[in-house]
């Protein structure tokens, strides 16, 4: 099943720039092939966001910014060979929401994830 239309669609609904969705799919499709863990995304509509969520925004905004290697700070849940390869769609994605008016604030690198517990 191919993920584009639903990710295009996400987008639209956050009022993101459709020509984003490229990369958000290649930076999604990179993280669930090369993750070390499962990594927790919640739906679109969830109040808070996972520690994992929080890190790859971090490394967004980090791209934003003009950080040369943007994808190290998912270095917690992803295979370090891919870490090189995930900078591409984080600049790629980061340019694109920047010219569509979207602006990403430098913070501090969010804590350690916590590994997902068993209900």
């Amino acid at each position: 099943m191919d993920p584009l239309p639903e990710v295009r669609a996400t987008i639209a609904e956050a009022g993101g720039p459709a020509d984003v969705a490229l990369s958000v799919n290649a930076l999604m499709y990179g993280v669930a092939m090369q993750s070390l863990r499962e990594v927790v995304i919640g739906c679109p509509h969830c109040e808070r966001l996972s520690p994992d969520e929080a890190l790859l925004l971090y490394a967004i905004a980090e791209a934003a910014a003009g950080a040369d290697r943007p994808a190290e700070a998912l270095a917690p849940f992803m295979r370090a060979v891919a870490l090189t390869w995930l900078d591409f769609p984080l600049i790629d994605l980061s340019r694109g929401l920047g010219a569509a008016g979207w602006r990403f604030r430098r913070r501090a690198l969010p804590g350690p994830a916590e590994p997902p517990r068993d209900a």
